[in-house]
């Protein structure tokens, strides 16, 4: 039989776990706290920095488009002064053919 002075004893062992166990997972619960916060503050500067970066991607996107517009127009009139002196040099070949 346990004498009462052993209930006692197991008595304050228990709650000396029991606190213990508390106290862990109070530290546990605060330590998961800090990793949140930090990883909050982390995907913050990471969705930043992800705009800023998209924000400069955008800008090399429109001057690509610019410069691809510009190269296409230079091409263009490249293409069409080529035309308009075969054209020219058919034309005057042709009133030289039909002076002669």
């Amino acid at each position: 039989m346990i004498s009462p002075r052993g209930c006692a004893h197991f008595e304050l062992r228990f709650l000396r776990a029991v606190a213990a166990a508390r106290s862990s997972s109070h530290s546990m619960l605060a330590d998961l706290q800090n990793l949140s916060r930090i990883a909050e503050t982390e995907e913050a500067t990471a969705r930043q920095e992800f705009i800023a970066a998209r924000t400069r991607s955008v800008g090399l996107e429109k001057l690509q488009a610019r410069h691809d517009a510009e190269v296409f127009t230079a091409d263009l009139r490249a293409e069409q002064s080529a035309l308009d002196e075969i054209a020219s040099t058919v034309w005057h070949r042709e009133e030289q053919e039909v002076r002669s």
